[in-house]
């Protein structure tokens, strides 16, 4: 494979390097350093040089918490709902997929805080207009949905809707249709999965659309089986980096893998489990009750005897463990288990930490697992303050974190948000000051520098895999996973930042994504084609 240098180039590499050049080589980064120094090295080789005209070069980005057959079919099979802003619209958009055949109807995205209705939608709002065909809708953080009646007869829930927890009932005892939970869960479980080829074809168009974002590895978690057969049929056209967790329930045992199985395009990374809900739903497990729902603490999806069951687990198998913990009463939990059980640094992660006061900001650090966090969520959580009171001044607390010395790796939780990182660097570092939005005021110092907020998206989110010093970094032996930007993200300042793209992705060595047309004459024999 011949070798290459990129010249003439504003490089980045964290922590906060800085270089002109840099010479590829077998998917990886050889030398780096000045323009000259570089294409005197490439001389000496015979090495293709490439000009970037000054253009800003970042390591890959990776997203080190997403959900890739959620988002695929989300995007490509399911009724997008994120616009609508009453359940009359959220009806008027059912009325367009009625007609189209399919078995049962899915959606994503309503938000009960955003309807004008200020409630989540029923399975008499619904039946109306899907009848006999089984509808389920998710809230857009997928922990919460509503099934109309013909879903929740196909599931048993309404002639039983004890069997299972989670069932919304109505002052008569009737089920609702809204699901919380396991409850959301045992009802999706009824539907038809697609295919694993159709699903492959999916993640395919999925995973190309990130990469114009300059998006080069992600993590997906909670994978069930038909993922993970999709993912063996993705062709490498398409392809980043993907790390897989699948969830407990179904865990490496079930499928016949092993924590570490895999090559560096496709690894099996270890356990997903969910111990708690969300803020948004109010299931995210509180010392204390809801402020804008004192009867409520939320909900525990396992005991803590369950939870230090699988800490062992994780301690003993090689797994790794990422345990979600939304609220500060599951965060306690997990992290009194791994003390417990002695489980320390990457072998655990913790999926959000999204209130974290500073006891537990102490433990985190003591016990020294990586936190994904999600920053958008900055943004898209505009009732912050009603839900937690006073304790607001402890959500999202990034840079608190980071001074106590916690190792924080980033994500988008998409499909729960935009699998734009570009977003989430813009809301780590405004926290939707421009928007007007709480948290802005609320905590400005938790703010980051642009910096910070890539180097989580980047060596963070290396670091969560366990693969630091091989990606989120453009040094020598790194892979050569990198993004050429269309414009400089240091000096754009914040209004500019999410509107970034990448002109040209590389993976390995190999471009996955040409968006310019010049950078695309000149790195066209880079081009990733077929496998």
């Amino acid at each position: 494979m011949p070798g290459y240098v990129l010249t003439n180039a504003y490089i980045w590499s964290p922590p906060g390097k800085r270089f002109e050049a840099l010479a590829l080589h077998g998917g990886r980064v050889e030398v780096v350093g000045s323009q000259s120094s570089v294409e005197e090295y490439g001389s000496r080789y015979g090495y293709t040089v490439i000009d970037l005209d000054g253009r800003t070069v970042v390591p890959g980005l990776i997203d080190a918490h997403i959900h890739l057959a959620s988002l695929a079919k989300a995007k490509e099979a399911y009724v997008d709902l994120h616009s609508a802003r009453s359940i009359e619209e959220i009806k008027k958009l059912l009325r367009g997929r009625v007609n189209r055949g399919e078995t049962w109807i899915l959606g994503r995205g309503w938000d009960q805080e955003r309807l004008e209705e200020g409630r989540p939608p029923t399975r008499w709002d619904l039946d109306p207009v899907t009848g006999s065909r089984p509808t389920l809708l998710y809230r857009v953080c997928g922990h919460v949905a509503v099934a109309n009646t013909a879903a929740l007869r196909a599931a048993g829930l309404l002639e039983d809707p004890h069997r299972v927890p989670g069932v919304e009932l109505d002052e008569q005892g009737r089920p609702t249709g809204v699901l919380r939970e396991a409850a959301a869960e045992y009802v999706a479980r009824k539907a038809p999965e697609p295919s694993p080829g159709t699903l492959a074809q999916y993640i395919e168009k999925t995973l190309r659309s990130l990469a114009g974002l300059g998006v080069t590895g992600i993590h997906t978690l909670y994978a069930r089986r038909v993922e993970v057969q999709a993912l063996q049929l993705v062709e490498s056209v398409a392809r980043v980096r993907i790390y897989v967790e699948p969830g407990i329930a179904g865990h490496l045992e079930g499928l016949g893998l092993r924590a570490g199985f895999g090559d560096e395009w496709l690894k099996i990374m270890g356990i997903k489990i969910l111990t708690d809900g969300s803020l948004g739903a109010r299931t995210a497990a509180l010392r204390r009750p809801y402020s804008d729902d004192p009867s409520n603490t939320g909900v525990m999806n396992y005991t803590f005897d369950e939870i230090l069951e699988y800490m062992v687990l994780v301690r003993d198998s090689g797994f790794q463990g990422s345990f979600h913990a939304i609220g500060d009463r599951a965060l306690e939990q997990v992290l009194e288990a791994a003390e417990k059980v002695g489980v320390t640094g990457p072998a655990l992660r913790v999926e959000h930490a999204s209130l974290a006061p500073p006891d537990l900001r102490t433990r985190l650090a003591r016990i020294g697992p990586v936190v994904v966090v999600q920053p958008q969520f900055v943004l898209s959580d505009e009732w912050i303050v009603e839900r937690l009171g006073e304790r607001a001044e402890h959500a999202y607390p990034f840079r608190s974190l980071l001074e106590a010395g916690v190792r924080l790796a980033a994500s988008s939780d998409a499909p729960v948000e935009e699998p734009n990182p570009w977003l989430g660097v813009y809301a780590a570092v405004t926290r939707g000051e421009p928007e007007g939005l709480p948290l802005s005021s609320l905590t400005p110092r938790e703010k980051l520098g642009v910096e910070e907020a890539l180097t989580m998206y980047t060596a963070g989110s290396a670091a969560a895999s366990m693969e630091e010093g091989f990606l989120g970094c453009l040094e020598p032996g790194c892979a050569a996973d990198l993004a050429v930007l269309d414009r400089d993200p240091f000096n754009a300042g914040p209004a500019k930042l999410r509107g970034t793209v990448s002109l040209a992705t590389l993976v390995g060595g190999k471009a996955v994504h040409l968006g310019d047309e010049e950078l695309a004459r000149r790195l066209g024999k880079l081009a990733l084609r077929g496998k």
